[in-house]
């Protein structure tokens, strides 16, 4: 009965979206927004996603309505980002390893040991003046970045421990569809097996692969942990999740209205990423209690030493990710000397009630949005 339901809505979803030319106007005037993403209801994106639809039919309820929708019912991130391409949807929140056929500055987040820390990768995430250039690089194919979400560290889990590169030897290992991704698994001695994270589970099961890599919440809400019961925390890359945004819709927008997208898109990731520690903190938590899994603390430097040559291959042939990876280093430097500058966050405003999450914000002014050439203009 689920499955059928699941397929039910995914033919409306579908018969909808083959009659769209873009934002759709409802009888009351108000024009729908839609925003397709992978993620469950409950997970830190979602909670993020509901925060920006308050923000904006809070100032701009009159005019539009903002629909979501989880668990891939618009499609893969892939297919999402093209709808999104032509303006059947109007946002998609998908990884920078699906971005980098369209801008190949966004390789540089694929590169293993990119980041030397959390509080590194979030600084450096969270510099908007500085990644507002980054966003704009897809501005050719038809989208434009508003904001990033944490994904986490990503780690390697199997059936059998890993305590160093040289326990990968042989083992085939589902990595991000990323050439990147697929040398640095070779790098380990890994069998990389690019493939869709939908089929992983099933992959593991049937000894298919041996594991995968990723963040500690696949154990727990794509239950990998019941066939993966081994985490080794040898933390190889933090990648980012992105919400991107039709660029005509965008550039269709007054000043004033995209401001506020741009505020709500700021704010979004703020509430994810306290919803993000909260809800690893729990998956831990239940993988370790109620899924037998062993959590593994392992040497670091013997798995970064085994790709050095992968990030120096990376900044030899794409010289377009070479100042993104310098300004990065900044931040990691700063990290390692305990030198962080004051973070750009947003503040959430008082009239906006919260959403029905456990998550406040705090933070201080938000940076003045750069506002696409034709918004000015106004209109849709």
């Amino acid at each position: 009965m689920k499955n059928l339901k699941r397929i039910l809505i995914l033919c409306l979803c579908v018969f909808t979206l083959c009659s769209l030319s873009g934002c759709v106007q409802i009888g009351n005037g108000k024009k729908i927004i839609r925003i397709s993403h992978a993620q469950s209801e409950t997970h830190p994106e979602h909670i993020g996603l509901l925060k920006f639809k308050e923000y904006v039919e809070q100032r701009l309820g009159n005019k539009y309505e903002i629909q979501i929708f989880p668990n891939e019912l618009l499609g893969s991130a892939q297919k999402a980002i093209e709808l999104t391409q032509t303006g059947a949807i109007d946002f998609v929140v998908a990884g920078t390893a699906n971005l980098e056929t369209f801008a190949d500055i966004y390789e540089v987040f694929s590169m293993p040991y990119l980041f030397t820390s959390e509080e590194a990768y979030h600084r450096a995430m969270n510099d908007v003046d500085y990644m507002k250039t980054v966003y704009e690089s897809t501005d050719e194919a038809g989208f434009r970045v508003l904001t990033w979400y944490n994904a986490g560290t990503r780690s390697f889990y199997a059936k059998k421990p890993i305590n160093s590169p040289a326990d990968l030897k042989g083992m085939k290992m589902r990595v991000q569809q990323s050439p990147a991704s697929v040398n640095m698994a070779k790098a380990f001695g890994a069998a990389a097996s690019p493939m869709s994270f939908g089929e992983v589970y099933t992959a593991i099961q049937q000894n298919v692969i041996d594991g995968a890599e990723n963040n500690e919440l696949a154990l727990t809400n794509n239950k990998h942990g019941e066939v993966a019961k081994f985490y080794s925390y040898n933390r190889h890359q933090m990648v980012p999740d992105m919400l991107i945004g039709n660029l005509k819709f965008l550039q269709n927008l007054s000043t004033e209205e995209y401001q506020i997208f741009e505020e709500a898109a700021l704010l979004s990731t703020q509430v994810e990423m306290e919803e993000w520690d909260k809800q690893v903190e729990e998956a831990k938590q239940f993988a370790q209690q109620q899924m037998g899994v062993q959590f593994i603390e392992v040497d670091v430097q013997p798995f970064k030493d085994a790709v050095a040559d992968v990030q120096q291959q990376m900044l030899k042939e794409n010289e377009n990710i070479r100042d993104l990876y310098n300004h990065i280093q900044k931040y990691n430097e700063q990290a390692a000397q305990g030198i962080m500058p004051e973070e750009h966050l947003v503040i959430l405003d008082p009239a906006v009630p919260e959403v029905s999450q456990p998550a406040e914000s705090v933070g201080t002014e938000i940076s003045q949005p750069v506002v696409p050439e034709s918004a000015a203009q106004g209109g849709m």
